[in-house]
């Protein structure tokens, strides 16, 4: 991950983010934009690497599937509790972004 052009942020990959990484611990990413959602003022896509994948927030409009992405963003996890289980999610909310120049 080195080299990933954004800075003030650790490097991550996917498969290490867990839930005690902690709620707003500033991480970055480098993957490939593999899914998207639209919602009402956000964007979700999914971003994978060779460990895993994990879903980005963003303001941003103009994501594309297949392109290479470093990002760094805050961590969270949203804890989903049904029936004395916690099936949460861990998520990122995009703060920067770094696309390949064509």
């Amino acid at each position: 991950m080195n080299g990933i052009g954004l800075m003030g942020a650790t490097a991550f990959k996917i498969g290490e983010l867990k839930p005690e990484t902690g709620n707003g611990t500033t991480v970055r990413l480098q993957g490939k934009v593999v899914q998207q959602i639209p919602l009402a003022g956000w964007r979700m896509y999914q971003l994978q690497d060779s460990t895993g994948k994990i879903w980005v927030l963003t303001k941003r409009t103009n994501v594309r599937l297949q392109t290479p992405v470093s990002i760094e963003g805050k961590v969270y996890f949203q804890s989903i509790p049904i029936a004395g289980q916690d099936f949460g999610e861990i998520y990122v909310e995009e703060q920067q972004v770094q696309t390949p120049t064509r």
